[in-house]
């Protein structure tokens, strides 16, 4: 017997044990009152067994046809929007939610006390560890404090002795003893580097601290969430793709002689929705999407169904701005690039210091010396970065009137690839040696000690109100501003080639002037030359050479 008619004969038996049985009438006879004494008589004298009573079963009516064993439930009736939500509840996963500093959450440990003793006695070792640091970096911090206050008055004092012309014998013997006491400032430097060591080396192996970094809970104040945060770029950022690419395609040293970045530094085109569409390639591009025959000019404003085909199933884009994120070293349509792009970076140094943007082509042919020029698109400088202001990792907010505005690259026809490469390059220290240790300023302009907020630390520069686009020296206005490449900042680079776009808007529109066109000179074969000397004499023989 089939193991499910076997369980349903048994539930079959037991539910009719259960019921009372029918009168031969069709009535069902009326069951006799439960009796109140322990045991019931009958008119012979014995004892009568007593039966329990029957159990009324609880909650709706089952029909009998559900008490087939093989009987399956019929669907549910639901409308289309109740349909999608319980087919969106049951296919998709559950997200985590959203944790930043918009949204926090408090740590908890992945593992209870008490459940592995080893992760207890790990965690109470870095505990006792990260005490006895800070414990150090408290008496460090009041050396430094105790150093500070005879240099700010030796710098003072040496400042009012040197206003004056003749100065006496004892005057002189003070300014020495002013001037000795501040040549030991390059102590008090080291004092603070190591100090900003212990800040970091206090917290470096807590898991609360590394958690909070790991889950976007960043506050770049603390020294120890900057130091974090710059090694997940170093190690695990595209760092080494950057560079990778920046010396493949030679902008190390072709452009600049050296690069060494200290800065994250993204570059953002933004384009409508149809010329994104347009800069696709075939691959990615859907059987029936071909590119415009009629003039672009004409064409930007036509919608195709195959264009609202693709922004349904893909993006769902509309007549909007589309946001692309370039990676270094790839092709770009010259479409995507008519526009100025969003610059996002993420700088690790708490104090305010100020960047030169330049954005450079270095691959312009110049006819004339049978070589390639340079040519300036962007320039703008004075760029102030802190990685404690409200801009951290956000964009880069530049002046609406730049120096040198942007110009959209305009590859030349019959050229190859463009090089297209954007920097950030730090402008000077106000010392003129180095930028503050840990971050503070350690100058006599400013207070001793604090960390230097709304005033920058570099130098500002004055740039020529005009400055020629074709053929900039890039070494030569890095030599002659003080740009030190070598010391960080940011870098980025893209590729492009010519199209249409550039000929048919570029050109005549936006830069308002005639394209030249380049191509390979005509090679003349040296045979074809000497008979071309030859002709018109007696020694030349066109048949000559032929079989």
């Amino acid at each position: 017997m089939h193991p499910l008619r076997r369980v349903a004969l048994r539930n079959a038996t037991r539910a009719a044990s259960t019921t009372a049985a029918p009168s031969p009438s069709g009535t069902a006879k009326p069951s006799p009152p439960p009796s109140s004494t322990k045991g019931a008589t009958t008119q012979s004298g014995k004892k009568a067994k007593l039966s329990p009573a029957p159990v009324k079963p609880s909650g709706p009516k089952v029909p009998e046809i559900a008490k087939d064993p093989f009987y399956r439930r019929p669907p549910l009736q639901l409308d289309k929007k109740e349909f999608r939500e319980r087919k969106k509840r049951l296919l998709l996963p559950r997200r985590r939610p959203q944790i930043s500093n918009f949204a926090p959450k408090n740590y908890s440990r992945p593992i209870p006390k008490g459940i592995v003793p080893a992760y207890d006695l790990a965690l109470q070792l870095i505990a006792e560890d990260s005490v006895n640091i800070q414990k150090e970096a408290e008496d460090l911090a009041k050396q430094i404090i105790n150093a500070e206050q005879p240099l700010r008055e030796a710098e003072k004092a040496a400042e009012s002795l040197r206003k004056k012309q003749d100065l006496t014998a004892e005057e002189t013997s003070l300014l020495a003893s002013h001037e000795k006491i501040i040549s030991e400032t390059p102590r008090a430097n080291e004092m603070r580097d190591k100090l900003g060591i212990l800040q970091v080396q206090a917290k470096t192996n807590d898991p609360e601290t590394r958690w909070k970094v790991q889950n976007a809970m960043v506050d770049m104040s603390i020294p120890v969430h900057r130091y974090l945060e710059e090694q997940k770029w170093r190690k695990n950022g595209n760092l080494d793709l950057l560079m990778e690419r920046v010396h493949q395609m030679n902008i190390v040293p072709d452009v600049i002689p050296v690069m060494h970045p200290s800065l994250d530094l993204q570059v953002v085109y933004r384009t409508p929705a149809r010329e994104f569409l347009q800069s696709l390639p075939n691959s990615e591009r859907l059987p029936n999407q071909q590119r415009p025959t009629a003039p672009p000019e004409e064409d930007v404003e036509r919608d195709t169904e195959a264009d609202r085909h693709w922004r349904n199933k893909h993006h769902g884009l509309k007549r909007r701005k589309v946001q692309m994120q370039v990676e270094p070293g790839t092709y770009l349509d010259s479409r995507q690039t008519q526009l100025a792009p969003k610059l996002y970076t993420r700088v690790f140094h708490p104090d305010t210091r100020l960047y030169t943007l330049v954005m450079v082509d270095y691959d312009v042919p110049d006819p004339s010396n049978q070589s390639f020029t340079s040519f300036l698109h962007w320039l703008v400088p004075n760029v102030p970065l802190s990685a404690t202001k409200p801009g951290y990792n956000h964009r880069i907010l530049l002046p609406k009137i730049s120096h040198t505005p942007y110009l959209p690259p305009h590859p030349q026809k019959g050229t190859t690839y463009h090089r297209y490469a954007t920097f950030l390059l730090p402008q000077a220290p106000l010392n003129g040696v180095a930028y503050p240790p840990n971050g503070r300023v350690q100058d006599k302009l400013y207070e001793p000690g604090l960390i230097s907020g709304s005033q920058p630390t570099s130098k500002t520069i004055t740039l020529p109100n005009q400055i020629e686009r074709e053929g900039f020296d890039m070494r030569a206005f890095i030599k002659e501003f003080e740009l030190n490449p070598a010391l960080g900042g940011g870098v980025h680079m893209f590729r492009e080639v010519w199209d249409e776009w550039v000929s048919s808007v570029i050109y005549p529109k936006v830069l308002k002037k005639p394209e030249p066109v380049f191509g390979r000179p005509k090679i003349v074969p040296p045979h074809k030359a000497i008979m071309e000397e030859l002709k018109g004499t007696r020694y030349f023989n066109p048949n000559e050479g032929e079989e």
